[in-house]
């Protein structure tokens, strides 16, 4: 197989006579598909011209088990040629038996028809991760079950090393770390939107206040209305980290009543903040995130610049740039001055600069900071 040839000038039927493309779509060799899904990233304006072309294979395929390959490629190198030949108006007479010749001239007729079907356009959408670069797939997810409406669940694994981003209906998207899987509806439901992880993922949700959006993993449910968050359910501990906006967290239990009851208790986190879901002692840790990040983007240098300034002014400024509650005492500490500049260090970082310059310390607490200390003279 050839993976230097030069494809942008190809067709759909181009694509559909190719080696290299069918290799693609009725094989399952790594390289292969790795080859076609960077190719599809590089060359978004011929997705279009590649579903249909693989939806054709497929169709074709599907009932035709008894034709070899070899008598294939040699059928769809003669279409190919007669396509590309509008003077030939007749096909010749082949050997192959009725079935077979019925086979070959249904991919002939759907090859020459191509251009005046409207396509069936992809699922996925070229786009980029918030997070950093990231695949998206081109191909349709397989659709693995019906439901009882008429939405189709569909179920995207992300078999890559680079983060995978699958767009969701609702133009939702959900970046998808490798050895990840996502199930999804093809068409959310009226009330409610509801997809299942196992693994990783990146979840960035469209807001709509009357359609909550609803993370089954492994056992925890996350109830979010628009926002972005991450969570991670590779093993028996289930971590949900918060970006931007609010959700809740819970235990997913069976019975309307009992997950509404779980729903009162749930736990509520907001940006820099994270719960750990032990699913061995059946309870949540909330605490701040490892790495907390700056929540005002617009944040000046000079903003976290402090000259000879209370200590007390310096914690609420930490306080709101990163969305995280920071507790203290300000009549012992009101003595306390300090001049810093907590600009590139990250938060705990900038915590341990000012607790050691007025001789207090900090410790973390169901997701706030408690700074105590005797006071300054």
């Amino acid at each position: 197989m050839d993976f230097n040839k030069e494809y942008t000038h190809y067709k759909a039927a181009d694509f559909a006579t190719d080696e290299l493309f069918r290799a693609f779509v009725l094989g399952n060799d790594p390289k292969v598909h790795a080859f076609w899904r960077y190719w599809s990233l590089e060359n978004p304006n011929k997705v279009p011209e590649l579903e249909h072309a693989r939806r054709l294979l497929e169709d074709v395929w599907a009932n035709q088990a008894d034709i070899s390959e070899e008598e294939i490629n040699d059928e769809l190198e003669k279409i190919q040629i007669r396509i590309n030949t509008p003077s030939v108006k007749k096909m010749e007479t082949t050997r192959f038996s009725f079935y077979k010749r019925r086979f070959i001239m249904g991919i002939a007729a759907s090859l020459v028809l191509m251009s005046a079907v409207g396509f069936w356009f992809y699922h996925q959408k070229i786009g980029s991760n918030t997070e950093g670069g990231a695949l998206t797939d081109f191909v349709y997810s397989d659709k693995q079950e019906k439901t009882k409406g008429t939405a189709n669940i569909l179920e995207t694994t992300n078999t890559h090393r680079q983060p995978l981003v699958v767009t969701l209906n609702d133009s939702s998207k959900v970046t998808l770390e490798q050895g990840s899987k996502l199930k999804y509806p093809d068409n959310f439901d009226a009330d409610k939107r509801e997809v299942t992880l196992e693994g990783e993922a990146f979840f960035e949700i469209t807001k709509n206040p009357s359609k909550p959006f609803l993370v089954h993993a492994r056992g925890v449910m996350t109830k979010v209305l628009g926002t972005s968050f991450r969570i991670k359910a590779f093993d028996k501990n289930v971590k949900v980290l918060v970006k931007t906006g609010k959700v809740a967290v819970f235990t997913q239990n069976e019975g309307k009543e009992k997950e509404t009851e779980s729903e009162k208790q749930a736990i509520v986190l907001t940006p820099n903040q994270q719960v750990t879901y032990e699913t061995a002692s059946n309870r949540f840790n909330k605490s701040v995130q490892e790495v907390p990040v700056l929540l005002v983007k617009d944040i000046k240098i000079k903003d976290l610049y402090f000259d000879d300034a209370p200590v007390a002014t310096v914690l609420n400024a930490l306080k709101d740039a990163y969305g995280i509650d920071i507790i203290f005492d300000e009549d012992i500490l009101q003595n306390c001055y300090i001049t810093t500049s907590l600009t590139d260090e990250p938060l705990f970082e900038k915590l341990t600069i000012i607790c050691k310059t007025i001789g207090a310390t900090y410790r973390e607490l169901d997701a706030k900071i408690i700074v105590t200390g005797r006071g300054c003279r």
